[in-house]
């Protein structure tokens, strides 16, 4: 009778232990872009008069088709993309292969052909402006912890087999080999879980060793650590100048960012994404009636660029967000003046990113914009220095909103300036406190923007650092297109 429960746990537990033996093989190789490991990895790119998000699939072997979705945005002028990548190592070239980014917003996949794992550099052209978007293709590999657990499935599996044969073999004659092989299984199946229980968490289905071993490969140096502030890279610098000299209101215009080691003067080419961007740009004029919040386009190493159209003349601040690898995010602003449009010129096709607006009244409440109601209310009163949690309820003719996409990873932005004039003035960007909460609490990639299941309360926690009048812009998006809403806030 005993011999026959063992047979029966033999056969159970031989099911069992095929089942996680499968699942716990290596499956595919990986892309992501340089500084941020993880598979699907996506970065945002501001192309001539496109927003266009990237997102590199994972590469099932090397050689090997590299997936790459590319989602548009409404408003944006019909274009074929050009899309291409070179092995930076050894100078290897794909094929070229061509997106059509023309017609109704959204996604579309193209496939390209990567010789090998290392460091890559993908280009998108579309005909006059060109982006290059470094990435890393991380080798198939088996970590340590995987080999000991699958090794000790392999065992349990083998060892459950012949504790069943011996059962039905030897009956009774020999119940001590079967006891002993029964518990040889599960001590190798003790291994395999102990294994993988202390194994490194995943980022985004990326084993962490793997990726710090294809980035010592590629030459990529390691993040350092955030405890050894002292160690990390330098601040960065930026020199910028724009194409012409001197931009004229409602004509379309280069502004282009050149990066520098803040200690040695050497280029920067080393940023990581930041929330899906490797820059995050925000120009403001100094009547705070015209925003916008663009994601400049790698052209080079350390060399960002972004077309604009600013539609008034005036004085603007350009705040610019980034964050090198190993090191914290640090702001850069300059200053840009923007000359009254010349007689006679031909007026340009407005900016998408561009959002021109009259100032509210200050105070949170009501606003209207492209067709969405924006509902802000604080939980109390603002105070300078003090914790506010402000929800924005968003609806339409038909009702409450709760289709609202993703952009730039998280549900909503919500960016702020003020007070003070255009050189001490406070410049801050929040972002949508229960997408950040999900994003810090998993280590899986955020849904991408096909996802339209947001809404309709959308909150923002953060503090008014000092007193004064503030302008807030909330960005969220929907249908394909990001929505701006702008508010005035006193804060005593």
């Amino acid at each position: 009778m005993r011999v026959r429960s063992c047979g029966a746990a033999a056969r159970i537990t031989s099911v069992v232990a095929v089942v996680f033996l499968v699942f716990s093989l290596p499956q595919v190789a990986h892309a992501h872009f340089t500084g941020s490991p993880g598979s699907g990895e996506r970065i945002v790119v501001s192309l001539g008069g496109h927003e266009l998000t990237f997102t590199m699939q994972p590469v099932t072997s090397t050689p090997g088709d590299q997936k790459i979705d590319v989602v548009t945005h409404a408003g944006q002028p019909a274009a074929r993309l050009a899309l291409s990548a070179r092995n930076i190592a050894d100078g290897t070239t794909t094929t070229e292969t061509s997106l059509d980014i023309s017609g109704p917003p959204g996604k579309r996949t193209a496939t390209i052909v990567v010789g090998g794992p290392g460091q890559w550099e993908l280009t998108a052209d579309d005909g006059r402006n060109r982006a290059l978007i470094p990435f890393l293709v991380v080798p198939p590999a088996t970590p340590a912890w995987q080999l000991t657990s699958n090794v000790g499935w392999a065992a349990a599996g083998a060892f459950v087999f012949a504790a069943f044969a011996v059962s039905r073999a030897a009956r009774s004659r020999r119940r001590w080999l079967t006891l002993g092989l029964t518990s040889a299984a599960a001590a190798s199946v003790a291994v395999a879980i102990t294994a993988r229980v202390l194994s490194p968490a995943p980022v985004n289905g990326v084993d962490p060793a793997s990726v710090a071993a294809a980035r010592q490969a590629a030459g990529i140096s390691a993040a350092l650590p955030a405890t050894s502030p002292e160690l990390a890279p330098s601040y960065a610098n930026a020199a910028t100048r724009t194409d012409p000299a001197v931009p004229s209101a409602g004509q379309p215009f280069d502004l282009r960012l050149s990066l520098y080691d803040g200690a040695t003067g050497r280029v920067l080419d080393d940023l990581r994404p930041q929330h899906a961007a490797l820059i995050h740009l925000a120009a403001v004029s100094d009547d705070r009636a015209t925003f916008a919040h663009v994601h400049p386009a790698r052209v080079g190493p350390g060399e960002y660029l972004v077309r604009l159209t600013l539609p008034h003349a005036g004085a603007y601040t350009v705040y610019s967000e980034l964050q090198r690898d190993g090191s914290g995010t640090q702001l850069i602003t300059t200053r840009l003046a923007v000359s009254p449009e010349a007689p006679g010129q031909a007026e340009a096709e407005p900016d998408p990113a561009v959002v021109t607006s009259v100032a509210p009244a200050p105070g949170f409440g009501r606003r209207e914009a492209d067709g969405l109601t924006f509902s802000l209310a604080p939980s109390q009163p603002p105070a300078a220095g003090t914790p506010i949690t402000v929800t924005a309820d968003v609806s339409d003719a038909t009702g409450p909103v709760r289709d609202l996409q993703p952009w730039l990873d998280m549900a909503a932005h919500l960016l702020l300036l003020g007070p003070g004039d255009s050189g001490t003035a406070v410049f801050g960007h929040v972002h949508e406190f229960d997408s950040m909460s999900a994003m810090a609490n998993s280590a899986a990639l955020p849904p991408d923007e096909t996802v339209a299941n947001i809404g309709p309360k959308l909150r923002f926690v953060f503090s008014f650092p000092r007193p004064g009048r503030y302008w807030l812009w909330l960005q969220t998006q929907r249908g394909y297109r990001v929505h701006t809403v702008p508010f005035q806030v006193e804060v005593p």
